[in-house]
């Protein structure tokens, strides 16, 4: 017996009360999962915020610095450019990938836009499925950790029939409602 006729069996024996009630539960539990995702993904993009933020603050500060270093070993003032060089040495520590911040910028522009966009990444294969259609990409270099849809339609128009485990891709993205899709994918490994 599949987990359908399991189910059925199930609805069969309810009465009318129970089974409204059960359909309510669910329906709550659907929003509630629905908000928690929106409020998860309003964070999300304030901390993308943030980040992007600090990174192009400590870029122009990064600047300032290497400026007013250069000027002090101009004029002789070991004491000065020593203080110049500790800065900019943490501020190298605390530097944030131009790609990376190229995206978070990318991503909140999409946003604030509110439409789609599409963009170039690439990524690791977690798993494929060939019977279901679908798996995961991992993306490189990821802060979110948030994984990128498969789809066996978007994989066929490529011509890749496909995909193992740890093999590498280049793939455009595309923000959709129910999470990042991949599009346009090309093997690389």
């Amino acid at each position: 017996m599949s987990i359908h006729d399991e189910i059925y069996l199930e609805i069969q024996k309810m009465g009318a009360e129970e089974l409204r009630h059960a359909l309510y539960v669910e329906k709550t539990m659907v929003k509630f999962w629905k908000e928690l995702h929106d409020e998860i993904s309003k964070e999300a993009l304030s901390l993308k915020r943030m980040i992007v933020t600090g990174a192009l603050h400590r870029k122009a500060f990064y600047e300032v610095v290497n400026t007013q270093l250069a000027k002090a070993n101009s004029s002789g003032k070991r004491e000065v450019a020593e203080i110049y060089n500790i800065m900019l040495t943490v501020l190298e520590e605390w530097s944030c990938d131009d790609d990376l911040l190229n995206t978070l910028i990318s991503d909140i522009d999409c946003a604030d836009s509110g439409t789609p966009k599409s963009l170039k990444k690439q990524g690791v294969v977690k798993w494929y499925d060939d019977e279901k259609g679908y798996g995961l990409f991992s993306l490189k270099g990821s802060l979110t950790g948030e994984d990128v849809f498969i789809l066996s339609f978007y994989l066929n128009k490529t011509g890749i029939e496909t995909l193992d485990e740890g093999e590498i891709c280049e793939f455009e993205i595309e923000r959709t409602e129910n999470g990042l899709v991949a599009k346009n994918i090309v093997k690389l490994s």
